[in-house]
């Protein structure tokens, strides 16, 4: 054999060697952490069958933590809790034993499933549930403020679980609150099947006022001045007044003209009834008349209207005239006049 060829050889059979041997770390890595599981197990099953739950239940989390797929490990464990009156924990790991139970496919585990429902049926009235909250001393939520750190028995808690029910086994708990190097301190006891809530008040520093900042306008532009308002003065007001007593006046007598042609509409439809029907007083008129009567009676409505309308325009337009006189001249007065055999009243004045 040539030496290139030899090389060839040494280094092919060294590959393989390396290839299988990291192959085998995993499995014999696997098996390491399964036989430190059986022995963690066993000890804790001997110091279960002594009644000793609470030196067993260490080695039943340890066993399982290094070996999960042994499931015994975990159904030891809830048994313990609940033998220890540990109605969360045991519950807890009731359900996480039911939720593993749907990968591992396995005939030793058996009926292991209904066990786990039942469980839980049976622990869910003892389960003892805390509310936790900080406040200032206002009485304000300080769930999510940034910084906040709190402790459940020296167990962190996430700020989104404060204000909700945490289920926690029977048992004297702490809660330390911390923020802005400021920390409190509240106290609750849990017995089984108990709901409390425990606050913790946070006395913050109070923030120091910070002034607005100054800004500096260059070159401000100065605020005009108003001009006075031109007060109104009685010569005005009269003026206005009189104004509206002559429109007043103008409209009676536009209404004054309307009730005349009213009332000549009117006589115009009288005449065309008596010439057509000389006895309309007395007797029936035919037909032939109804569009006579018909325009008589709405000229006599016109007039009516019109009539009204002219009274009250040319009466309040003249008061208006007459109470608001022009300042050179004397107001309007009416006074009684007497004189031999009778008597009357005088107006003086102007507009």
């Amino acid at each position: 054999m040539n030496r290139p060829l030899s090389l060839l050889l040494s280094l092919t059979l060294s590959l393989s060697s390396f290839s299988l041997s990291s192959l085998s770390l995993p499995t014999l890595a696997n098996a390491d952490g399964a036989s430190d599981a059986k022995d963690l197990f066993a000890r804790g099953r001997d110091l279960r069958a002594k009644g000793d739950c609470q030196g067993a239940l260490p080695l039943f989390r340890k066993a399982y933590s290094v070996y999960p797929a042994g499931l015994g490990s975990l159904r030891n464990a809830a048994e313990c809790e609940e033998k220890l009156s540990l109605w969360a924990s045991a519950r807890r790991d009731w359900l996480d034993l039911k939720r593993a139970l749907l990968v591992v496919k396995d005939v030793k585990y058996a009926g292991w499933d209904a066990d786990c429902d039942a469980a839980a049926t049976r622990l869910a009235p003892k389960i003892a549930r805390l509310v936790v909250r900080v406040t200032d001393a206002g009485g304000e939520d300080l769930s999510a403020r940034g910084g906040l750190k709190v402790t459940l028995n020296e167990e962190a808690i996430e700020r989104t679980l404060l204000g909700t029910d945490l289920e926690r086994d029977p048992g004297a708990y702490v809660v330390v609150a911390t923020l802005d190097e400021t920390t409190g301190t509240s106290k609750a006891t849990l017995v089984a099947g108990e709901s409390k809530a425990v606050t913790v008040t946070l006395t913050l520093p109070a923030k120091p006022l910070v002034p607005p900042p100054v800004v500096e306008v260059e070159n401000p532009t100065p605020t005009p001045t108003p001009a006075p308002e031109t007060p109104i003065t009685d010569h005005d007001r009269g003026a206005t007044m009189r104004t509206f007593g002559y429109v007043g006046v103008a409209l009676g007598g536009a209404f004054a003209i309307g009730t005349i042609a009213a009332i000549a509409v009117r006589s115009s439809a009288l005449s065309s009834v008596s010439n057509k029907c000389p006895d309309y007083t007395t007797a029936a008129c035919g037909p032939s008349v109804r569009d006579d009567v018909d325009r008589g009676k709405s000229a006599a409505t016109l007039v009516n209207v019109f009539g009204a309308l002219t009274l009250v325009s040319v009466g309040v337009g003249a008061t208006l005239i007459l109470t608001n006189p022009k300042p050179d001249r004397p107001p309007v007065a009416l006074s009684p006049l007497f004189l031999v055999g009778g008597g009357g009243a005088a107006i003086s004045g102007g507009f």
